[in-house]
């Protein structure tokens, strides 16, 4: 995995501007958060292959499991969640839910995985 974008707050107009200064390939599908259609379709205007994601939690992170996951040194922000990722307790037993915390790069490469 390699971080490109990792910032909050950014408006759809500024994510295309930092997928252009990239270049990244306009052909190549982009797996997307759901959660702001609207952004989701400015990505989709400027000319990017955007696909929904399957946000299926516990599928997800399965899948993830079956992998080998590299990742780029340089991605500071995906090696931090990675050592603060955290499953919930219940009554003292670690569960399968994770919390929702210190997960938004491995949400989307779990959005990627599946």
């Amino acid at each position: 995995m390699e971080e490109l974008i990792y910032e909050s707050f950014l408006t759809s107009t500024q994510i295309v501007e930092r997928m252009v200064e990239l270049e990244l390939d306009p052909r190549v599908p982009i797996i997307s958060e759901t959660a702001r259609p609207e952004i989701v379709q400015d990505i989709r205007n400027a000319g990017y292959l955007v696909i929904n994601a399957d946000k299926n939690v516990q599928d997800g992170i399965m899948t993830m499991k079956s992998f080998r996951i590299s990742v780029d040194p340089a991605s500071e922000n995906i090696i931090k969640e990675n050592y603060n990722y955290r499953y919930q307790k219940h009554n003292g037993l670690i569960t399968e839910i994770p919390v929702k915390l210190w997960d938004d790069a491995i949400d989307a490469i779990r959005y990627g995985a599946m």
